[in-house]
C-alpha cells in the first residue's frame, strides 16, 4: 500500500530523541523499518526554526544542516512555520494513529536510522 507519513519535527525530538546520542534519523529508513509492508509515497516533515540560544548558540546551525541533509531524500519534503504560528502536540498519523503516549523505540545498533 502506498502511505503518505506525516512527522511533527518538536513531537519526534522531545519524545524520541532529546537526552540520547540520535539527533539525525533518515526519515526514509525510519518510515520503511517501521512499516515495512507498506511503500514509502511521500513523507511531509514539520519543524519550526530553532533560535539560538546562549547555552547553545550553534543550534540553529545543526538544524540548517539537517533540514539540508533531510532535502537530498527524494521522498521527503519540509513545511516550515515562521513566526509566531505553532504546531500542536498531536499523535503522529501516517494511514494509521499512534495512540498518545506510545514510545518511539530507536535501536542503538542500528545504522539505517
Amino acid at each position: 500500500m502506498l502511505t503518505n507519513f506525516y512527522i511533527d519535527a518538536f513531537n519526534v525530538y522531545y519524545g524520541c530523541l532529546k537526552g540520547t546520542a540520535y539527533k539525525w534519523l533518515n526519515l526514509e529508513a525510519l518510515c520503511q523499518l517501521s512499516f515495512p509492508s507498506d511503500q514509502v509515497h511521500r513523507i511531509r516533515y514539520f519543524t519550526a526554526r530553532v533560535k539560538a540560544r546562549p547555552s547553545d548558540p550553534q543550534q540553529p546551525v545543526r538544524q540548517a544542516a539537517y533540514l539540508r541533509a533531510l532535502a537530498t531524500l527524494p521522498s521527503v519534503s519540509t513545511e516550515r512555520k515562521t513566526g509566531r504560528e505553532s504546531f500542536q502536540r498531536s499523535p503522529v498519523l501516517s494511514g494509521r494513529v499512534l495512540l498518545p503516549g506510545a514510545e518511539c523505540q530507536l535501536a542503538p545498533s542500528s545504522s539505517q536510522i
